[in-house]
């Protein structure tokens, strides 16, 4: 594997728009979700650049933070937590995910429950589906693309916010563009077509889908 570019400067600011363009579905649901909540945002926003301006070039940074998120029937909250590892390498953000909103026992002997953060040799097994958003892409190796590494363009994103906010200022009221939008038609139909091939939804659910899709043409 190349050498990551460490030590790197990355402010807070770029961290939080990192991490705050990340969604993810999973089975069951039919729309996507943020994958951090703000509590979640904020302790990664205040310590992974701190840690990535300490690692070495053969070094990653591992993390695992821990939010509150509705459970299944919506009726109360639970604890699940979501752990990876993070390098920056070639100008853009890498994230390798051990697992996202997995379930939270307090008490669990980690030795046993380790919050692995994730594998540059091995993908995760995972019933998860992130979702690539603008500037964002699945890290593709050997032995093909990887759904558990998503690489980010940092510098496109703030490029793309930048021209946001002056839209935003010379062509009130424009809307500014956010990461989760609506997506073209092609990116929908991509999205629909990954969560097909994860079985993630039904064939039946994937030709409804499609169908309503293909209506905003």
């Amino acid at each position: 594997m190349p050498a990551n570019g460490h030590p790197v400067s990355l402010d807070e600011g770029q961290i939080r728009m990192a991490l705050n363009s990340l969604e993810f579905m999973t089975p069951g649901k039919d729309s996507s979700s943020p994958l951090f909540d703000a509590p979640e945002l904020d302790v990664l926003a205040r310590y992974l650049p701190s840690a990535l301006a300490q690692a070495g070039p053969e070094e990653d940074v591992a993390f695992a933070v821990v939010g509150n998120f509705k459970a299944v029937y919506g009726l109360a909250k639970e604890q699940m937590y979501t752990s990876g590892r993070v390098f920056y390498r070639d100008g853009k953000l890498n994230i390798i995910f051990g697992d996202i909103h997995g379930k939270y026992w307090a008490n669990a002997d980690r030795r046993l429950y380790p919050l692995a953060p994730g594998s540059r040799f091995k993908s995760t097994v995972h019933t998860w589906a992130l979702l690539n958003q603008p500037d964002q892409e699945f890290y593709s190796g050997p032995e093909g693309q990887r759904t558990d590494w998503v690489v980010l363009d940092l510098a496109s994103m703030e490029a793309r916010a930048a021209m946001g906010e002056k839209a935003a200022t010379t062509q009130a009221p424009a809307a500014v563009p956010y990461y989760g939008a609506q997506k073209s038609v092609e990116e929908r139909l991509q999205t629909l077509n990954d969560l097909k091939n994860k079985k993630l939804i039904t064939d039946e659910e994937y030709q409804q889908k499609r169908l309503d899709i293909l209506k905003d043409l």
